[in-house]
């Protein structure tokens, strides 16, 4: 009989152990990724911390994201929680050192990584106001550098502005419908162009691919309503454009520049602008701005700083304001700070113009028998800053609107705020780049009480 031979099943082999190495490279993984979790658990922490985080930019020269107010409205829709985003990564603590370190990586390799953010080029309008001067020397042939939002030429930089029809028309929207909202009060609006299109040719416009400011501002003026009384500052602008009137280092313009605006409102008003030589000048010296530091701190800007020049109003040198931090009252401001000490910093000397940016400032000449016996609220962002000082001897009353800030620090809207100080003039003043963002016509649409 056969028998069958049974075959002893085939076992499988045992599975090698890890090389001993192998076993230590999975360990430090698991460090380093334990640490690496770590890590960002305490940054989160140390996010959350409110008295950490900063409320005012000193590298970007901007008052800071603020937490958003939690109501119903915002918590169906989502945007508080978008809010709360925002904020938290725009106030991070030592965000400005971070700004700082990462600007002089950057230079320590040469990179620029920042672009032009522009429309296509775009024909504005049917009616520009073509400039009968041309700006700037076609024969200067100096290279012109480009950065994120900014060109730098020789020793001055440029903030570039992009042409949004449809951020253009929503504004000036939002004028006409603040005239609707404000008959008994007259409603001026003025555009302040950028300093390329004063002090750069028209070739370079061109070539850096900057819009044709004046046609962008003609464009909105042209579908603003009969109520309001539009102001164009460009011809002014280009007269005395061989004066220093924006900042080389820095976007804003220069109280020099500012009180050209003021002698242009006057005019439109039927006033008489005070000289310039009539009120004591101050100049504070050291001056590196917002578009040093947005161009990577370059050294052509940094070896020549800006001198910011101020002048003190004769009547008063004192303001009422209100803080937004405690959304109270103070009278200890000056309208403009004489100690050059005071703002020793090179970014923040612009303050020295009514202490920076307040949600609300109210200023009373003492002698109103020498005024014309009105009360102006100028509405801006910190352009208006410079320019504020010039109307303190003009009129009984200056008061001085920051629409980003204002409805969320006093829960008024503008035309509330219109009737309960009586004002007779209201100016709606921007410079041409506020006129595109879109959170800034969103600070504009809740002054103004646009549902």
């Amino acid at each position: 009989m056969n028998q069958v031979s049974q075959a002893t099943p085939t076992q499988a082999p045992p599975a090698p152990e890890a090389p001993k190495n192998n076993r230590a490279n999975i360990k430090k993984d698991a460090v380093k990724v334990y640490l690496f979790t770590g890590a960002l658990l305490v940054f989160f922490v140390i996010g959350l911390l409110f008295f950490l985080r900063p409320t005012v930019s000193e590298e970007e020269k901007r008052t800071l994201t603020e937490f958003p107010q939690l109501t119903w409205e915002g918590l169906l829709s989502g945007e508080w929680f978008s809010g709360v985003s925002t904020w938290y990564a725009d106030t991070f603590p030592m965000r400005d050192g971070f700004i700082s370190i990462n600007q002089a990586i950057k230079n320590l390799y040469g990179i620029r990584t920042m672009q032009i953010v522009q429309n296509p080029q775009t024909q504005i309008g049917n009616n520009p106001s073509n400039p009968t001067a041309t700006p700037g020397d076609e024969n200067d042939s100096a290279a012109v550098e480009k950065f994120d939002y900014v060109f730098v030429k020789g020793n001055r930089a440029f903030e570039i502005y992009s042409f949004s029809e449809e951020a253009s028309n929503r504004y000036a929207s939002i004028i006409s419908e603040a005239a609707a909202k404000m008959p008994r009060q007259r409603v001026y609006n003025l555009i302040v162009p950028l300093s390329y299109s004063v002090n750069l040719t028209e070739r370079e416009q061109k070539q850096i691919g900057a819009a044709n400011i004046p046609n962008a501002i003609a464009y909105m003026y042209d579908r603003m309503s009969d109520a309001v009384t539009t102001i164009d500052l460009y011809p002014d602008l280009l007269a005395h454009k061989n004066e220093e009137l924006y900042f080389r280092t820095d976007h804003h313009w220069t109280a020099r520049g500012a009180y050209y605006a003021y002698a242009a409102y006057c005019r439109s008003t039927g006033q008489v602008p005070l000289p310039l030589d009539g009120w004591q000048k101050l100049t504070f010296e050291g001056f590196l701005g917002s578009l040093y530091r947005s161009a990577g701190k370059p050294a052509q800007l940094e070896k020549e700083p800006d001198v910011v020049e101020a002048w003190i109003p004769n009547s008063t040198n004192k303001m009422r304001t209100f803080l937004n931090d405690t959304k109270k009252w103070t009278d200890e401001y000056p309208i403009i700070r004489k100690n050059p000490n005071y703002y020793a910093a090179a970014g923040s000397k612009y303050n020295t113009f009514i202490a920076g940016d307040h949600p609300l400032i109210e200023i009373t000449n003492p002698n109103p028998a020498a005024t014309n016996g009105k009360t102006l609220i100028l509405v801006k962002e910190s352009y208006g800053n410079a320019l504020a000082p010039f109307f303190v001897d003009q009129y009984a009353k200056v008061c001085i609107v920051d629409y980003r800030f204002f409805r969320s620090a006093t829960g008024k809207t503008l035309p509330q705020y219109a009737e309960e100080v009586g004002a007779d003039e209201v100016l709606f003043l921007n410079y041409i780049y506020a006129t595109a963002q879109g959170q800034r016509l969103g600070n504009l649409e809740y002054l103004v009480g646009i549902e």
